[in-house]
C-alpha cells in the first residue's frame, strides 16, 4: 500500500515511527502477558490458540507470537533497531512539546534487551528480560 503523506517530507517518517512504536510497545506488553501465563502454568499451545482467536491481539503481534512463545528470536527487526525507532518517535514528540513516558519505558526495555546480548536478535527477544527475572 502507498499513502500520500502531504508535502512535508517528515510526515512519512513520523507515520513510520508511530507504526513501529505501536509494534514495539505491543510486543513488550505481549511478552509480559505470555510469560505471566506460562509462569502460571498455562500450556503454550493453548495460550497461542487463545491469543490468535481474541481480537485484542492485532495481526502484527500475531506475527511475533510464536517467537515470543518459543524464543528462537530469528528475524530481521532487531532489538537495537526497535530501541532506535522508539527513541526517534519520543524525540519527534518532544520537538512538538509532548512528553511520552511510556515510549521512554519501551525504549529502555529494548535497550536492556540489546545490552543483555540480544542486540542482533529479533524484537521478540524482549521477552527474555521477563523470563530472566522469573528464573533469577
Amino acid at each position: 500500500m502507498h499513502w500520500y503523506c502531504g508535502d512535508d517530507p517528515g510526515s512519512a517518517t513520523t507515520l513510520k515511527l508511530v507504526n513501529n512504536y505501536l509494534l514495539m510497545s505491543g510486543i513488550a506488553v505481549l511478552a509480559e502477558g505470555v510469560t505471566t501465563a506460562q509462569a502460571a502454568g498455562v500450556e503454550s499451545g493453548l495460550l497461542r490458540e487463545v491469543l490468535f482467536q481474541w481480537a485484542t491481539v492485532p495481526p502484527a503481534l500475531r506475527n511475533r507470537l510464536d517467537d515470543v512463545l518459543g524464543g528462537d528470536h530469528e528475524g530481521w527487526f532487531t532489538t537495537r533497531l526497535g530501541a532506535k525507532d522508539v527513541r526517534l518517535l519520543a524525540e519527534v514528540a518532544e520537538a512538538h512539546g509532548l512528553t511520552l513516558p511510556l515510549a521512554r519505558l519501551v525504549e529502555r526495555r529494548y535497550e536492556q534487551a540489546a545490552a543483555a546480548g540480544f542486540g542482533d536478535a529479533d524484537i521478540g527477544a524482549v521477552v527474555e528480560l521477563v523470563r530472566d527475572r522469573a528464573s533469577g
